[in-house]
């Protein structure tokens, strides 16, 4: 009786492990589909798309350089702002 209880607890630990590891690897799946989109979401922007930044700043993008983004905020106000700073675009 002592080693069925043995092999009943092994198999247990065997199907958590196994639900653990599967679980990781969805979860890895995800993140990098979400990575995948937010890349290209930010390849996609262009000048005059109206966006809104992750700091909640609204504006027209005036130009993007490199990683380097600037947005109209008001007339004639502009600031640099990180491309990965920028959450989403809106329609005006």
């Amino acid at each position: 009786m002592n080693n069925m209880a043995i092999w009943i607890v092994i198999g247990i630990c065997v199907v958590y492990f196994l639900i653990f590891v599967l679980m990781q690897n969805n979860k890895k799946k995800q993140f990098q589909l979400q990575q995948k989109k937010s890349e290209e979401f930010r390849q996609n922007l262009k000048s005059g798309d109206y966006v809104i930044t992750m700091s909640g700043i609204y504006g027209h993008i005036n130009s993007i350089d490199g990683n380097k983004v600037s947005l109209e905020v008001a007339k004639g106000v502009y600031i640099t702002m990180d491309i990965q700073s920028i959450m989403g675009k809106l329609n005006k």
